[in-house]
């Protein structure tokens, strides 16, 4: 969770607007003092960027598997025993399912485009046998962690004009150099 809440960081400093309106969403339901389930399920921008996140920056961006069967796939002979990688995300980066795949866009999961439901668009967390069993409260974590973080306080990356490096080891996370500077409390 760490990583991916990290990749928000950077991908909402990197999108001022977006950014804008997370924050008017998290200040609303902070306001009222009413940071429920209820109010994160009303919380379609702060949703959005954590989706988001998550299709750029999937937790589990596939698994190796052992053939059990021999077949053929576009013209590749595999036998048993061989040993694949089945790259599960793939299909997040594909204009076809995505349009502008490498664009950051909140709007994606919400009506009408809904991008997320067609078929095998969207696995951040694995698929199938290999789905993360955590997959659905680590996403109301995400959320929650990074509602407290952009309520309490005012992040900007150092340098500015950062760009990310991702490290595979053994998941994909933020480079070493990946730094955020607190400059100031927004809330108490």
């Amino acid at each position: 969770m760490a990583n991916t809440c990290s990749f928000m960081i950077y991908a909402l400093l990197k999108n001022p607007a977006v950014l804008q309106r997370v924050l008017q969403e998290v200040d609303a339901v902070w306001s009222r003092r009413d940071f429920s389930w209820e109010a994160l399920k009303q919380m379609p921008a702060l949703h959005g960027a954590a989706m988001e996140t998550l299709r750029l920056y999937p937790v589990a961006t596939g698994h190796r598997t052992r053939i059990a069967q021999p077949f053929s796939y576009a013209g590749y002979q595999l036998s048993p025993g061989d040993d694949v990688f089945v790259a599960m995300t793939v299909s997040h980066f594909l204009p076809e399912l995505y349009p502008e795949p490498e664009r950051f866009d909140i709007d994606r999961y919400r009506e009408p485009r809904n991008e997320h439901r067609q078929r095998g668009a969207y696995s951040p967390f694995g698929l199938g046998n290999h789905t993360c069993l955590g997959a659905g409260i680590a996403e109301v974590e995400i959320m929650v962690t990074m509602a407290t973080l952009f309520y309490r306080y005012q992040l900007s990356m150092e340098p500015a004009d950062y760009l990310l490096s991702i490290e595979h080891d053994p998941t994909p996370a933020p480079g070493k150099d990946f730094c955020i500077a607190v400059n100031g409390i927004r809330n108490e």
